[in-house]
C-alpha cells in the first residue's frame, strides 16, 4: 500500500529491495549508488539522486507526492523494466555465476 520507493544507501550491490518495489509498479526515488544507477534511469525508470543534497531529495519527493500521472508513469516504466530484465530465474542464474567465478577463484 505504498505510493512509492526511497532507499538512501550509499552503496549497493544487487539491490533486491529496489527489484522488489520495481517489480510492484511502485515509483523509485533512490541515491546515485552504482547498484541502484544499474536499475534505474534518471526521469524514466525512477529518479536517482545525489546524496547530500537534501533539498532536491525534498523538492522530488513532493514533487512525486504531489504528481500521481508522474508517479504513475515512473511506477509503471520500472515495473515495465523489471519484468523485461529482471526475471528471477534469469537474476538467480547471472547470481549463481558470479558464486562459481568466486569460487574457481578461491581454489
Amino acid at each position: 500500500q505504498a505510493d512509492c520507493f526511497i532507499s538512501t544507501s550509499l552503496a549497493e550491490g544487487h539491490p533486491k529491495a529496489l527489484i522488489e518495489a520495481m517489480s510492484s509498479g511502485l515509483a523509485c526515488v533512490v541515491s546515485d549508488s552504482a547498484g541502484h544507477r544499474t536499475l534505474i534511469k534518471h526521469k524514466e525508470t525512477g529518479l536517482l539522486l545525489r546524496l547530500g543534497s537534501v533539498e532536491t531529495w525534498v523538492e522530488s519527493l513532493i514533487q512525486l507526492i504531489e504528481n500521481l500521472p508522474l508517479r504513475e508513469f515512473l511506477g509503471n516504466q520500472a515495473r515495465q523494466y523489471a519484468v523485461q530484465n529482471l526475471d528471477i530465474n534469469i537474476t538467480l542464474e547471472k547470481e549463481t555465476d558470479v558464486l562459481r567465478q568466486c569460487a574457481k577463484t578461491l581454489k
